[in-house]
């Protein structure tokens, strides 16, 4: 886990240390916020159809969507377990509350949520034939269940008559832990128990107890134990799907590797990090909600067709861009470097010289449409790069200040990627996605908070 992220994440905790006790109004606002995006996301990840729209309204409406009764099956029993963790969260703490706080009988009992009533689900029997295999909500499995990866290999899970042992082992290092920081310190303790989450989290996947809803089940896991912990919990979105299962492929392949769990600890740190500044927000009586609700929804739209275009060609290991997405991403990321430019010039006052680049001659603001419109001509073979020099701080009287920043796009086999000297992180889209406005602003944001902290830190 990197240090910066570390910091990030305890710097937050303590800013909403400053607004405790939280309004009831606030973490009302938050939960109800965080209920909705969090039902949606989950769901989505596991192929759940239903719209944030039809979420919203599904949860605060009772107006169901005329797309799938179990879907909206699903997104109504999902909640359901949401709130029984968040009980039990809040109530496991109490005096005379005598119970572990992770026990078989609590994760059967989530599943058996979510599950809601036994069905049939098509499978793949002995020989690879399809089947049906009836799911009966909070049973561990019975048979053995395997996943096909993206190469095209099959991963058995646990066999089913390892599966208590396993999961009994996951329990007797987790109680104590929970029970030994009942009274959790973020500053000496924060990166243990991200370690043990994510591994718990990891392991949990790997034995797969459940004959359906494992995913939700563990993500529901997983939150309890933020929550008893008091830190808020997390979503992993719908948009993070391929970082997440990569994540999870990689702590797999690398389980011998003590740093197996990077990329997972990586992914939940980021999700943290949101999730305290949602709350943050509420905490200031903020307004949760986000402009960008209709480009989110044009956007999974858009994505989901391409997926489903993908997925009826066969193509498992490699994606390239057609001409219609590789022109869509071109226009977001002309609209992204536009933004860089205003941005940027906003500094211009302050210095004696700006002057914007691209990998090969000088930009005038006006020329930005026709780069990306020869990018689009020529394919991924050009990757775009603007660099913004800002020459001379007026305000200096010894030396010299000059601040290079850039913004790059990097195109890669299943992704592209934005990256900038001035970013904490780089973002990685894949090619069914393109940036929306919301991520453009937080990008360009970001770089500017950057540069003012080094004018700030100058010192003549």
């Amino acid at each position: 886990m990197s240090f910066l992220k570390l910091n990030e994440i305890i710097k937050k905790i303590n800013q909403l240390q400053e607004f405790q006790p939280i309004s009831h109004e606030a973490e009302s606002a938050f939960w109800k916020k965080f209920r909705l995006e969090y039902n949606y996301h989950s769901n989505r990840i596991e192929g759940n159809t239903l719209s944030y729209g039809e979420t919203v309204n599904l949860l605060e409406r009772g107006i169901a969507s005329e797309k799938s009764f179990r879907d909206n099956l699903e997104i109504k029993a999902h909640d359901l377990a949401l709130e029984e963790i968040k009980e039990r969260a809040e109530n496991i703490k109490a005096e005379n509350f005598s119970e572990n706080p992770l026990s078989h009988k609590f994760i059967r009992e989530i599943n058996k949520t979510i599950l809601k009533e036994p069905f049939y689900k098509e499978c793949l029997g002995f020989n690879r034939e399809k089947t049906k295999r009836e799911i009966i909500p909070g049973d561990y499995k019975k048979l053995a269940n395997s996943v096909m990866t993206q190469d095209g290999e099959i991963f058995a899970y646990a066999a089913p008559e390892e599966v208590h042992a396993l999961i009994s082992d996951l329990l007797d290092e987790m109680n104590p832990f929970l029970i030994q920081n009942s009274k959790f310190n973020s500053q000496n303790n924060l990166e243990e128990a991200l370690k043990k989450i994510s591994d718990f989290h990891h392991r949990f996947t790997l034995i797969h107890p459940f004959d359906d809803g494992n995913g939700r089940t563990c993500r529901l896991l997983t939150n309890f134990i933020l929550m008893y912990l008091n830190l808020p919990p997390i979503i992993i979105s719908s948009n993070d799907k391929d970082r997440y299962l990569n994540a999870l492929s990689y702590a797999d392949k690398n389980k011998l590797s003590h740093n197996h769990l990077d990329k997972l600890l990586d992914l939940f740190s980021d999700a943290l990090i949101d999730s305290l500044n949602l709350k943050l927000k509420a905490a200031k009586g903020l307004d949760l909600d986000e402009d960008d609700d209709l480009d989110k929804e044009i956007s999974i739209l858009k994505r989901n067709l391409k997926i489903q275009t993908l997925n009826s060609s066969n193509l498992n290991t490699e994606v390239n861009p057609n001409i219609d997405s590789l022109k869509e991403i071109n226009e977001s990321l002309a609209l992204l470097f536009t933004e860089f430019i205003k941005t940027m010039r906003k500094f211009e006052d302050l210095f004696t010289e700006i002057s914007f680049d691209t990998r090969t001659e000088p930009l005038s603001d006006l020329d930005i449409f026709n780069l990306m419109d020869n990018l689009y001509k020529e394919g991924l073979g050009s990757m775009p790069e603007i660099s913004c020099t800002l020459k001379k701080y007026k305000n200096s009287l010894k030396e010299d200040l000059n601040i290079a920043s850039y913004l790059s796009v990097n195109f890669y086999q299943l992704e592209y990627e934005i990256s900038s000297n001035y970013l904490e992180r780089s973002m990685y889209k894949s090619y069914n996605t393109v940036l929306l406005n919301l991520e453009i602003k937080n990008i360009c944001k970001e770089i500017s908070r950057k540069v003012l902290a080094e004018i700030a830190g100058f010192k003549n």
